[in-house]
């Protein structure tokens, strides 16, 4: 819902809005000259303007003048007038407005269809605050504009360039590009091609003047999304950018969806480390980067000592309980760069990269001493765990973890609760 000030003479044009607006479930205010239009901003938080340009005792111009140098300047304005000039649309666009209608050919389809369309955008305004946005071009009318449109819609990331140079050069990614064809020094074509290469999932609306259709058929082969035509009517610019937002949101979605099943792959879904073919894999690729860079690299086997009996004494809800806490355990004292997994069953293989041979002890004990320590709500119920280090030498992936589970299998007939190495 929007709040919107018609300021017209007419009464019979303010019933006329006043009907199509409440149909449409939006809040309507009217005036009939510019002293009251300025009581309702005062009073009302108001979305939209809409204002006829000719009045007896003074002038739509002047209304727009006086609100463009007031708190109010940020209000998007639609003018309706019964004046179809080329002179007059120039000077009534200078003024920033956002649409010039003119009276006697608007069907109320029209006005409703404005209505709904920045009721739409304001509701999608909580969705879009991530979609940043470049506009290019180098007139200044073009920007007054199209600034007017997104102050509507409170896009909240826009950034305005009126030179190419200057949006190559920014260090800055954007998800949708608005762009005139036609600059000097660069052709718009050139440009989003460039923008493409650096972000491919960007979304490029062009807008020319050009009307020829093989010219602007060549424009959307090459790459482009969208091609609008100036001058541009503004809620069909909302509508063409809604559908590049939605596409932008739809594709940041996949990539979100895409990530997460990833994570999925490759997590154990319990402790929430890695699983057992993602932890051999990178072990695979780490002892790859030791013999290439001759980088240190050892691995740790990890057991819980007598597991059956936690399950079979406290039933398999302490038994996960137990296995979630040894591996927040694990987590809390590893590096960033050290890779954690739950190897299968009760066992934890952890890959620790660049750490030498005394440190690797002493963080091996560390673990084993954290685990040791942990209390649980069971008073009865005590943890350890064994394990089995192998420094990494010129050994394969299954060497290295052959020889850390004989090190372990060393700790367990050595009485548990111990690392050997």
């Amino acid at each position: 819902m929007i709040n919107i000030l018609h300021l017209e003479a007419s009464k019979l044009i303010r019933k006329w809005m006043e009907d199509l607006v409440e149909s449409s479930g939006n809040i309507y205010y009217s005036a009939s000259e510019s002293e009251q239009a300025f009581n309702v901003l005062k009073n009302k938080s108001i979305d939209l303007i809409i204002t006829a340009i000719e009045f007896q005792c003074d002038t739509g111009v002047g209304f727009i003048e006086t609100l463009n140098n007031s708190d109010f300047s940020d209000i998007p304005i639609i003018v309706l007038t019964s004046i179809d000039t080329i002179e007059n649309r120039e000077k009534i666009y200078n003024l920033g407005v956002v649409d010039y209608l003119i009276k006697g050919k608007i069907e109320d389809e029209a006005i409703l269809l404005y209505l709904k369309t920045y009721e739409e955008m304001k509701t999608q305004n909580q969705k879009i605050s991530s979609v940043k946005i470049a506009v290019l071009d180098d007139s200044n009318l073009s920007i007054t504009i199209i600034k007017k449109i997104f102050q509507l819609t409170n896009f909240p990331l826009v950034d305005y360039y009126s030179k190419s140079d200057d949006l190559i050069k920014s260090d800055k990614t954007y998800d949708i590009y608005i762009l005139d064809l036609i600059l000097p020094g660069l052709s718009g074509e050139t440009l989003f091609l460039k923008l493409k290469e650096r972000n491919p999932i960007c979304s490029v609306i062009t807008m020319s003047t050009v009307s020829n259709y093989k010219t602007i058929s060549s424009i959307l082969l090459s790459g482009a999304d969208d091609y609008l035509m100036k001058p541009f009517d503004a809620n069909i610019f909302l509508a063409r950018l809604r559908l590049q937002v939605k596409y932008i949101q739809t594709l940041k979605q996949l990539e979100k969806k895409n990530e997460e099943l990833l994570e999925l792959s490759v997590t154990d879904p319990l402790t929430g480390l890695y699983n057992r073919r993602f932890v051999l894999e990178q072990l695979r690729n780490e002892i790859w980067r030791k013999k290439r860079h001759k980088k240190k690299l050892a691995v740790l086997l990890l057991d819980i000592d007598n597991f059956k009996s936690v399950n079979d004494n406290y039933g398999h809800t302490i038994g996960d309980l137990v296995l979630k806490e040894v591996a927040v355990r694990i987590k809390e004292l590893v590096r960033k760069t050290d890779i954690v997994s739950r190897y299968g069953g009760e066992e934890f293989l952890i890959v620790l990269t660049e750490i030498d041979t005394p440190k690797l002890i002493q963080l091996s004990d560390r673990i084993r001493s954290a685990i040791e320590a942990v209390k649980f709500d069971i008073e009865s119920l005590k943890i350890t765990v064994s394990g089995g280090l192998c420094l990494i030498g010129e050994h394969c992936v299954d060497d290295a973890i052959a020889e850390a589970d004989e090190k372990l299998y060393e700790a367990k007939n050595g009485g548990k609760n111990v690392i050997v190495y």
